[in-house]
């Protein structure tokens, strides 16, 4: 967990999102108890995991609004911008959890990822400590 939060630049608050986001990614890769030829994701949930589609933490997400959120149809940006926190449940909502200024969203549908573009990267890193890890 802590070298989810020192190559993606997030500060520690974030630290509950994340650790539910590698729990996923351990499910995904760790083999079941039962079924040795199958992982525990797959085991639970009877999909074939594809790691491909899960974005690193801290990559460029951008959310496509509805229109019940604009408040100026014409002028209002089509897309907001956020931070990829990862995948967890917030307010017993499960979905993506993206990093919009200072507030967390639970974007469910309509997200795209860059997973080339690291926003946080530009910035110092928030922990000291953690400062020989990078």
């Amino acid at each position: 967990m802590c070298s989810y939060l020192t190559d993606s630049n997030l500060a520690g608050i974030y630290w509950d999102y994340v650790v539910e986001h590698a729990a996923l990614v351990n499910s995904m890769i760790t083999l079941s108890i039962t079924d040795k030829s199958r992982t525990i994701f797959e085991h639970v949930w009877g999909v074939a995991t594809n790691l491909d589609l899960i974005p690193p933490i801290g990559c460029f997400a951008a959310r496509l609004m509805d229109n019940s959120a604009k408040t100026d149809w014409k002028l209002d940006p089509k897309n907001q911008s956020a931070v990829f926190l990862g995948f967890a449940h917030n307010r017993n909502v499960y979905g993506a959890q993206i990093l919009v200024e200072n507030s967390i969203i639970t974007a469910k549908l309509q997200v795209a990822n860059d997973t080339e573009l690291f926003p946080l990267h530009q910035r110092d890193n928030f922990n000291p400590r953690m400062q020989f890890l990078t």
